[in-house]
């Protein structure tokens, strides 16, 4: 498990551990070497941890977004860093996320078969993708949400081996699950909508 711990009394911070609750190993990581010094703040992150089978390295993908301060009346926008820990090495190193993908906040995240996915969304309008991490090649994707009309509350998680969305809108709630040809597919509703799923959170088993 990754163990994230915050410290609000001295700024904000994050540290980070790796615990082994078989063999009750606790590591504490040392600091991700992420430049900050050229941005106006840090407003958000989310984390990943993975397994690379080919080195058997249990490895951490830490995403940040920064504000960079254009000034002279020109606003801000986001700068998205991503550090990347070895357990193997005891070391993060910094990849470069791709210039060609959307720029905005990621929540919401997964792990499935090797890679590591999140929602990422634009401030101020609906633009919404999937972006992935894979742990063993290190490289990034990224692709379109289900085509989902309307407004709706939306979560990543997994159905079985394929990656999956809980939607739930003003009617209903439902699931989309993502094919291998690329394709999203509505493979189970509940209607009308259920209460208490404002949010919905995870699938259990038998689409429960």
């Amino acid at each position: 498990m990754c163990v994230q711990v915050l410290e609000f009394f001295c700024g904000y911070s994050v540290h980070l551990c790796l615990w082994n609750p078989a063999t009750r190993e606790f590591r504490p990581l040392p600091p991700a070497p992420f430049a900050t010094e050229n941005f106006f703040c840090n407003y958000d992150h989310e984390f990943g941890l993975g397994f690379d089978q080919l080195t058997q390295d249990y490895k951490v993908a830490w995403i940040r977004v920064f504000f960079d301060d254009r000034g002279h009346g020109q606003g801000y926008y986001l700068h998205m860093s991503v550090c990347v820990y070895s357990s193997c090495n005891n070391s993060w190193k910094n990849l470069q996320f791709p210039s060609s993908f959307t720029s905005g906040l990621p929540y919401i995240v997964t792990y499935l078969s090797g890679v590591y996915y999140w929602s990422c969304r634009i401030l101020d309008n609906n633009i919404c993708k999937i972006q992935s991490f894979a742990m063993g090649s290190e490289q990034f994707g990224e692709m379109q949400c289900p085509d989902i009309p309307g407004k709706h509350w939306g979560r990543l998680t997994s159905r079985g081996d394929s990656l999956a969305m809980l939607v739930s809108d003003e009617c209903m709630t439902s699931i989309y699950e993502k094919k291998q040809e690329g394709s999203w597919s509505k493979v189970f509703t509940v209607q009308p909508r259920i209460d208490a799923a404002h949010f919905p959170n995870d699938i259990w088993e038998n689409d429960e």
